[in-house]
């Protein structure tokens, strides 16, 4: 026989060959000079290999080496999302790479030159930063998880949530009695008192006792473990305003990086203020009936709202989660959908302490609060990972807002944390945390949770909506476009992304904004109005970009919001159901409804509508 390959004789050598390839080798072998000589350069080749030392890498190893080669960590993002029901394909294939009883043993020694290879690298690149990972102390209060014991017991038949105290808030947007108003100094300004006591305006700051026999609302007190096993964090260190960060400028992008100014410390704060205060109005149904008229709305949208929720509570599972359609990847989405749903009841200052609906909101929160993680990762560890966290954490920062629960003021800063840690290189999110490739749809829901988050003095929040600014102006084209991971990158269109990056650069930089890209979004948004086209049609764009936009052109005003809002009702009533079992609920139209049914669609729809009363006008 003539000279078999060399491995051929590496897989014969390492008893990998067939009985009859084997016994052509060992016949031919032994005779051969050139086969001799190929063997022994095998056989050294094994022992130098068995010699290498084996080494237990450092948990960070991997992320150090690739930082240092590429600048970039190693964690592989998810596909991008599809339109239909995923397919075995791709994760077939990928077991069957993994097997390794058929691979030829070169490849088996290539592999091995390279981990030696990364060992040496490990020993001589100096290592960069790591981000600190959450307090442990903080984690071990609260794991296991118990059920938190809600205030207001069973639910009471009352049509009406509990009322803010004052009929009208202030021309500049903040509740009655959350601090002084124009005109006003802190010694004549009321206070409309919340449960416990507590004014709203100190709820969202952090170690303050509500208690029945504790300190006096309002005054500030350290709290230890021994009088709250899940104490609020201790206080962070003083921020003098974001540091400077230097956005990486990739080459061949069609719009050069824009200038970006973060908010100063004392803007954020305003900010933060502004915020708590608007959630507490919510609780006042004539303030949110105001509010909906104000922008056109009135007793047909308002009954449009009660009844998708009253749809949504008749449709609560048991367990307190929603149901997601019934193919093999739907539960992945279970958490988000629940928390859209859940979003819905809190935007109409619906609670889990009291009314009618009560029941639906404390059982989701108890679902949601079940699926969170040590880590304060809410949801599945796989898949659309930070999706499902960062609208369970709105829901908890709302909630928290909304009742001052210690529980869900704790939850929702250990999801805030999360985000944090999970947060690019580059300034974005994609779908797991520390992956290699933001995208604007999940940075834009991170941005939005975080906003919140500043309201209860969470380290780190500026810093990082600082870099998200940087990394949305550096995907946004030169026509105002905003790109999926890149300037003109629209998978899916560019109108959602658009709409959610200009409603992300308004709760990043309200008081910088860029006028010229301002109105460049503005009009790309009008040009795009809602629109339905009919049941078993897909919808004009989505409800993402429906809501987005609704939240981006509330802020502007005046007739750019006059012109979407008469737009958006008017397509949204048009697309709601108003006969039978499914009556109150919105039609699951468009792209993404396939993950999220019904209930996403209805959430979706009720969140949109819920807007004029949802977050205060704060951009000047």
């Amino acid at each position: 026989m003539s000279c078999p390959a060399p491995e051929d004789l590496l897989a014969w050598r390492q008893g990998e060959l067939a009985e009859e390839e084997r016994r052509l080798i060992a016949a031919h072998a032994p005779s051969c000079a050139a086969c001799a000589a190929e063997l022994d350069r095998v056989e050294r080749t094994l022992r130098a290999v068995r010699a290498v030392e084996v080494i237990e890498p450092a948990p960070d190893f991997t992320a150090r080496v690739m930082a240092a080669v590429d600048r970039r960590p190693a964690v592989a993002c998810p596909a991008s999302p599809v339109q239909t029901d995923p397919a075995d394909t791709a994760w077939e294939k990928f077991l069957a790479w993994t097997r390794l009883e058929h691979t030829p043993a070169w490849a088996i020694s290539a592999a091995a030159h390279l981990v030696l290879f990364a060992v040496l690298a490990y020993m001589f690149i100096p290592p960069v930063p790591v981000q600190p990972s959450l307090d442990p102390g903080f984690i071990v209060r609260l794991v296991p998880y118990e059920a938190p014991v809600l205030k207001g017991g069973p639910a009471q038949i009352d049509p009406a949530p509990k009322a803010v105290t004052e009929a009208d808030s202030t021309p500049d947007g903040h509740a009655p009695g959350t601090g002084p108003g124009p005109g006003e100094s802190p010694a004549n300004s009321t206070a409309a008192v919340r449960p416990g006591g507590l004014p709203p305006n100190e709820v969202a700051t952090p170690r303050q006792k509500s208690e029945p026999g504790g300190d006096a609302p309002g005054t500030a007190t350290a709290q230890g473990p021994a009088d709250d096993p899940l104490r609020w964090l201790p206080p962070v260190e003083a921020q003098h305003g974001p540091r400077p960060f230097d956005a990486a400028v990739k080459p061949g992008g069609t719009r050069p990086a824009r200038p970006f100014a973060a908010l100063s410390r004392k803007q954020q704060d305003e900010l933060d203020r502004r915020f708590s205060a608007y959630i507490l109005t919510r609780l006042d149904p004539d303030r949110r009936r105001t509010a909906s008229e104000k922008s056109g709305g009135g007793g047909e949208i308002d009954r449009a709202v009660r009844d998708g929720l009253i749809w949504l509570q008749q449709h609560q599972q048991e367990d307190g989660f929603w149901p997601v359609p019934a193919f093999k990847a739907g539960e992945e989405y279970r958490v988000g959908v629940t928390s859209l749903a859940t979003l819905a009841f809190l935007g109409y200052g619906v609670t889990h302490e009291s009314g009618p609906m009560a029941p639906a909101v404390r059982r989701a929160l108890d679902a949601l609060a079940s699926e969170q993680a040590g880590d304060g990762r809410f949801g599945p560890a796989t898949g659309h990972v930070l999706y499902n966290h960062a609208l369970a954490t709105l829901v908890f920062l709302e909630a928290a807002q909304l009742s001052g629960e210690p529980v869900l003021r704790d939850r929702a800063v250990l999801g805030a944390k999360y985000i944090l840690d999970a947060q690019n290189w580059d300034g974005g999110w994609g779908y797991t945390a520390k992956c290699n490739t933001s995208d604007s749809s999940v940075t834009g829901w991170q941005v939005m949770a975080l906003r919140l988050a500043g309201g209860f003095n969470v380290q780190g929040v500026s810093d990082a909506l600082a870099k998200a600014g940087h990394w949305i102006t550096e995907v946004t084209n030169r026509e105002g476009r905003v790109g999926y991971n890149a300037p003109d990158a629209f998978p899916n269109g560019a109108n959602a992304l658009t709409a959610s990056g200009f409603w992300s650069r308004m709760l990043i930089g309200a008081e910088t904004a860029d006028a010229v890209l301002d109105h460049q979004q503005t009009a790309i948004l009008l040009g795009a109005l809602p629109e339905w086209r009919g049941p078993g049609r897909e919808i004009e764009n989505d409800y993402t970009y429906w809501l987005h936009g609704s939240l981006a052109l509330f802020q502007r005003g005046g007739q750019d919001w006059t012109a979407w809002n008469d737009r958006l009702q008017k397509t949204l009533l048009a697309g709601r159901v108003t006969e039978g079992d499914e009556a109150g609920s919105w039609r699951p139209a468009d792209r993404w409804s396939g993950y999220g049914g019904p209930v996403y669609a209805t959430a979706m729809g009720v969140l949109a509508l819920e807007t004029p009363y949802r977050y205060p006008v704060f951009v000047k």
